[in-house]
């Protein structure tokens, strides 16, 4: 899919980019997004400080996390997912505009995924 971004509003576009599959709005302006390798997570980061996981088969936002409190105008500079490292496992990095880099290894889209479809609730808090 593709991902277009105006203020806080985030429109998911299908594969073709003909049909808008849904919309999200979000407190504070989004600034950067990055797509897990197989395309089905988007995480989304804001003007706040925030990154928010959004699951794109379900057209939701999984869960979000503030990083940091935010005092200028832009938070991030850069969000990027790292190949995966094994089967669908991978590490984001987050660069504010402070120069600061946050990383969170170890996202295991697989296993978050297994979890969602079985309706683990549990499994999912210890993934996030």
């Amino acid at each position: 899919g593709v991902c277009v971004a105006i203020g806080s509003l985030v429109h998911i576009f299908d594969v073709d980019c003909q049909t808008v599959r849904f919309s999200l709005t979000f407190e504070s302006a989004v600034e950067v997004a990055a797509w897990s390798t197989e395309g089905t997570f988007l995480l989304i980061a804001d003007s706040s400080g925030s990154l928010h996981f959004v699951d794109v088969t379900a057209s939701a936002v999984l869960f979000s996390q503030e990083l940091f409190t935010s005092t200028g105008d832009r938070a991030f500079r850069s969000v990027e997912m790292s190949s995966a490292s094994s089967e669908g496992v991978q590490d984001l990095l987050a660069l504010s505009s402070t120069g600061a880099l946050h990383w969170i290894s170890q996202l295991d889209f697989p296993s978050l995924r297994q979890a969602i479809n079985t309706g683990n609730m549990e499994r999912i808090r210890q993934l996030q």
